[in-house]
């Protein structure tokens, strides 16, 4: 696994993101980390470097990690799959990536329902429904929504 140790290409990296040229109006590009499978004082060293968006695929890992930076104002995208029984916590997440049916958007927007639905941010192809990570081969092992479904999700959406 590559080091965290040194924040220097890190900086440049965002830096070099910074000067990019936008054509039109064009929102600036910005950077996540997948911070997966690292912990939270690797991460810290990440956000001393200047990077502040940090992705995770699983909420019970990321949770820990949420709580033990949460005075540095990160912000947190859940990137993996989100499990119904795990939607009390979406609003601890920026941007959720990884709607994939109907009914877990229901749940997801039951939960925010009362002022907080704002919360949840989409990302711009999600909300236009210019893309969704399609299951184009029926399996239980993958990921994504199954074609008859999308239609339906791209209306909830």
């Amino acid at each position: 696994m590559p080091s965290v140790d040194t924040p220097q290409p890190l900086e440049s990296l965002l830096q070099d993101i910074h000067n990019a040229k936008r054509p039109g109006n064009r929102p600036m590009p910005r950077l996540l980390a997948v911070s997966k499978t690292r912990n939270a004082s690797e991460i810290a060293r990440l956000a001393d470097a200047g990077q502040r968006a940090f992705g995770e695929n699983y909420v019970q890992e990321a949770l820990p990690k949420i709580d033990a930076l949460r005075a540095r104002g990160l912000e947190w995208h859940l990137i993996g799959h989100l499990q119904r029984n795990k939607v009390k916590s979406v609003d601890r997440f920026a941007l959720l990536h990884s709607l994939d049916s109907v009914r877990l958007a229901d749940a997801v927007c039951e939960h925010l329902v009362g002022g907080a639905l704002h919360a949840l941010q989409l990302p711009q192809h999600v909300r236009h429904g210019s893309r969704f990570q399609r299951q184009v081969v029926r399996s239980d092992r993958l990921a994504g929504i199954d074609i008859e479904s999308l239609e339906e999700l791209e209306q909830v959406i």
